[in-house]
């Protein structure tokens, strides 16, 4: 199995890591003007702007995961300076690498298939140690919208959308029903492998955020089914190389479950040079 940059299907493991880390609750509120501007730290004339796709406004958790702004977790992932003055402060890179661990990332999902593959769960030590270079801020940015050095499988991404619809479970895959000898039928059952810690509270919110998505204003609504009410997230996962007008080649995703309040399925979409919405 292939491992791709999951881009912002991560987002709602975010939010729930700066929620259980006192980082912000469901009420906090962050304005996105379309990008931020960071002073680099060694000549503040010097700024880098970090994009999001649109201009959102000012926002909640719920609005910030319908509307899938990356302002809003780049603050929750790495905070915000202004002035050498701490504007909000961020989770920062290591303490999401343990939530993405925490998560199901950097190790198998164990199904009962060959070839797995466990993905990449980076943190400021890794960097060094694999690249040579020192963790930035920016690392700690594009980590909090699901890309940069972060890969994951669809299967991984898939047990992470089940264990928000169950309350924090996170299952072993099977392909096999179970097993028949002697006329007898053993079923293959229910395995679960680790626990996603987290009050029920803060579960409820990454998921009402999640239904915000898959409502009319929110980027999920396209890939709705007729009569269902479902949670989920899209992403948009850029690639490559950029282009002379600096975009760059996307890869799409689009996480869901449902029904909403009685989940049944949890399904991952990954679209190769595809837009999650």
């Amino acid at each position: 199995m292939e491992t791709r940059s999951p881009g912002s299907i991560f987002k709602p493991l975010v939010a729930l890591a700066a929620l259980e880390e006192g980082i912000a609750t469901a009420d906090t509120r962050i304005t996105s003007n379309g990008y931020i501007s960071v002073a680099n730290e060694y000549d503040p004339s010097i700024h880098y702007i970090f994009k999001d796709w649109a201009a959102h406004g000012p926002m909640d958790m719920t609005r910030a995961l319908a509307r899938s702004s990356d302002v809003y977790f780049y603050l929750l992932a790495g905070g915000y300076r202004e002035n050498g003055r701490e504007v909000f402060k961020g989770m920062g890179a290591d303490t999401l690498a343990r939530w993405a661990r925490l998560g199901g990332f950097g190790r198998p999902t164990g199904i009962d298939l060959p070839g797995e593959t466990g993905g990449l769960v980076p943190d400021s030590k890794w960097k060094e140690k694999a690249v040579g270079d020192a963790w930035v801020l920016g690392d700690t940015y594009t980590y909090g919208i699901g890309q940069g050095y972060f890969t994951a499988t669809p299967l991984q991404m898939t047990v992470l959308a089940a264990a928000f619809a169950n309350g924090g479970d996170l299952l072993a895959p099977r392909v096999v029903r179970g097993f028949r000898q002697d006329g007898r039928f053993t079923p293959n059952g229910r395995q679960v492998t680790a626990r996603l810690p987290g009050t029920a509270a803060h579960f409820d919110t990454v998921r009402r955020g999640m239904l915000a998505a898959a409502a009319l204003d929110g980027t999920a609504f396209t890939g709705v089914p007729a009569g269902w009410q479902v949670a989920a997230k899209t992403g948009t996962a850029e690639f490559g190389q950029p282009y002379p007008d600096g975009e760059f080649d996307t890869h799409g995703w689009f996480m869901a479950y449902g029904p909403f309040e009685r989940p049944e399925v949890a399904v991952v979409v990954y679209l190769e040079y595809g837009v999650g919405s």
